[in-house]
């Protein structure tokens, strides 16, 4: 689970969150897919959009701002949200493929939002919304949430309250302020990589999921649970020691979970099959 230092990933992410470049992290996740990707040149390309857009916005307000951002990424550009029959394909969740296809979810699209809207000078924080990322922005005397998966639809109140009953499949849910809290760099991109690892478990593509499980350890060493969907995934790869080590610092961290009992038969069935092996 511990990061080599010349992993470029763990490097730039070991910084303060202000000094966390979101565009080039997204682009070295998206590289474990594609190794020959060019982190460079497409993260020139979101700056080229920030430069070409700028003038537009030299003398404007930043609700006016923010109307040439939309115009400019979903119109003009035709950046839009993927289809839900294709919503798990894993390009909508590399930056590479979203600039590509001009196809995204919620976060790829969000994280793109906030890339160049930051670049014209807007406030934008990313919020991490129940199951659809969202981005706020500081206007003077108010807040506004939008929605880059819906071509920058800005969100009223009800609108999110009708959003947070969707996505708990049509059944009330009271609505809590930490829905729109602010997410930090390492937040945002610890979601990133927990929609591919899903993604990868659900093609059964282990050694990848392995991957993405320890980067977001790296971004967020204290979130328990992370070790143990770790420790479940070295299980799966028959990485007997490191599963070990995982579901054990899980319990460490946790005391005594729900889950206590399975973990611990497990965590007895892998100490057997190792002391076998000594």
């Amino acid at each position: 689970m511990s990061a080599p230092n010349s992993d470029p990933f763990f490097a730039l992410t070991q910084g303060p969150d202000e000094q966390i470049d979101l565009v080039r992290c997204a682009l070295l996740i998206a590289r474990d897919a594609y190794p020959q990707l060019d982190v460079e040149s497409y993260a020139a390309r979101v700056g080229y959009m920030a430069a070409e857009l700028g003038p537009r916005c030299a003398s404007c307000s930043a609700l006016e701002r923010l109307e040439h951002l939309n115009r400019y990424l979903f119109e003009e550009q035709g950046f839009r949200g993927s289809p839900q029959e294709q919503y798990y394909d894993p390009r909508n969740s590399y930056l590479n493929e979203v600039l590509e296809r001009r196809l995204g979810i919620p976060i790829t699209l969000a994280l793109l939002y906030l890339a160049v809207g930051r670049q014209l000078g807007l406030v934008l924080e990313g919020v991490n919304f129940p199951g659809h990322f969202l981005v706020r922005c500081a206007l003077p005397g108010e807040d506004l949430f939008v929605d880059p998966f819906m071509g920058g639809r800005v969100l009223e109140a009800p609108d999110l309250e009708e959003l947070l009953r969707r996505i708990n499949r049509g059944q009330p849910m009271p609505m809590e302020e930490r829905f729109l809290q602010a997410a930090s760099p390492r937040q945002i991109l610890a979601r990133m990589l927990r929609n591919l690892k899903q993604i990868h478990i659900r093609q059964r593509q282990f050694a990848q999921a392995i991957r993405a499980g320890e980067q977001i350890l790296w971004l967020q060493p204290s979130e328990a649970e992370d070790y143990r969907d770790l420790g479940y995934l070295y299980y799966q790869v028959r990485d007997h020691r490191r599963s070990l080590e995982a579901l054990e610092e899980y319990l460490n961290r946790t005391g005594e979970p729900e889950d206590v009992g399975e973990v611990r038969s497990l965590i007895q069935d892998l100490a057997s099959r190792l002391g076998s092996l000594n």
